[in-house]
This record gives C-alpha cells, sequence and structure tokens, in this order.
C-alpha cells in the first residue's frame, strides 16, 4: 500500500509548466499575465487546458537568456506536449531572430508571447479536437487511479503515458516553424 501511495504521490506532484523557473520569473511573468490570457482567449476560439501554462512557459523562452526545460519526468503527462511544441520553436532560426528583440526584456517578450501563442494556435486548430479527447482520456484515467489496485494501477498509468506520447506526436516540426516565421 505504501508503494502504492508513493506512486501516487509521483504521479499527481508533477506540475503543468515545462520550463524551470523560480520566483523572479514568477514575479515578471504575474505583472503581464491578466493581460496576456486576456489577449491569447481574444484570438482563440476555443480553450484547452494546456494554454496558459504554454503562454507561460513561451512568455519564459523569450524572457530567458538561456531557458532550461524541466524534465519529462516531472511534468504531467498532458502538459509534456507544451515542452515539444516550445523544443520545437527554439529550434527554429527565426526563433532565434524574434529572441535578440526580447531577452531581459518582458515587455517585448509579452509581446512576442501573444503573437506566437496565436500563431501556433492557428497552425494547431485543425488538431484541437484530437489534442482535446487525448487531454480529457488523461484526466479521466488519473482520476481512476486513486480507486484501483496495484495491477490496475500500473495498466492504467501505461494507458496515461500512451496518450501522453499520442499529444506530443501530434505536433509537427513545420506546423510550428510555419507559426514562428508568421509570428515574425
Amino acid at each position: 500500500m505504501a508503494k502504492l501511495l508513493e506512486s501516487l504521490l509521483k504521479i499527481y506532484e508533477k506540475v503543468p509548466y515545462t520550463v524551470k523557473r523560480d520566483s523572479l520569473d514568477d514575479l515578471l511573468f504575474s505583472r503581464h499575465k491578466d493581460r496576456l490570457t486576456e489577449k491569447v482567449k481574444e484570438k482563440v476560439e476555443e480553450f484547452i487546458p494546456q494554454l496558459s501554462p504554454l503562454i507561460a512557459d513561451t512568455f519564459s523562452i523569450f524572457y530567458k537568456s538561456n531557458p532550461q526545460f524541466l524534465d519529462d519526468s516531472q511534468i504531467a503527462s498532458e502538459f509534456r506536449i507544451n515542452k515539444r511544441v516550445l523544443e520545437k520553436v527554439m529550434n527554429t532560426d527565426t526563433f532565434n531572430e524574434l529572441k535578440e528583440a526580447t531577452v531581459l526584456n518582458d515587455v517585448n517578450s509579452a509581446i512576442a508571447t501573444v503573437i506566437l501563442t496565436e500563431k501556433l494556435y492557428e497552425e494547431l486548430k485543425s488538431k484541437l479536437k484530437e489534442i482535446k479527447e487525448h487531454t480529457e482520456k488523461i484526466q479521466q484515467l488519473r482520476s481512476q487511479l486513486l480507486n484501483t489496485g496495484k495491477r490496475e494501477f500500473k495498466r492504467i498509468v501505461q494507458q496515461i503515458e500512451k496518450h501522453a506520447e499520442a499529444l506530443q506526436g501530434i505536433v509537427t516540426q513545420g506546423a510550428i516553424s510555419v507559426a514562428v516565421r508568421k509570428a515574425q
């Protein structure tokens, strides 16, 4: 039973954010959070759970001079897609050009965050239904974990990981590159 509780804690202590942050990062982002979220929501027709943490992480990759990602084991399953998206964003030449104007500049980082998030949404719009389905399935499975035995627990965790991998596979480098170019 103790082993099962320990496993449950590992699953529930994971975070929705993907970029390493400290209290200064949180303070800077909090200055822009409401406006950023409001601006993005104006452009987005369908809100998904990944969007708010993606906004925060996007701000971080623009603002920080050397952003570092958390290990996948620290990130909640349905939010690892954000890490894949941002890795692909950072893997473009266009991002590096944009970043020159945003590093350590919270206002420019906020503007770039709104524009890029909007463009990412446009590029991924056709995949929103699939993203939502996998996200909902992960959340349903996670809620089932509390009422299962050891064997069932392992099976459910495997299913969660299967859906998390499917989510991460939805996003292509091509779509991300197009979004970054449009944002520029």
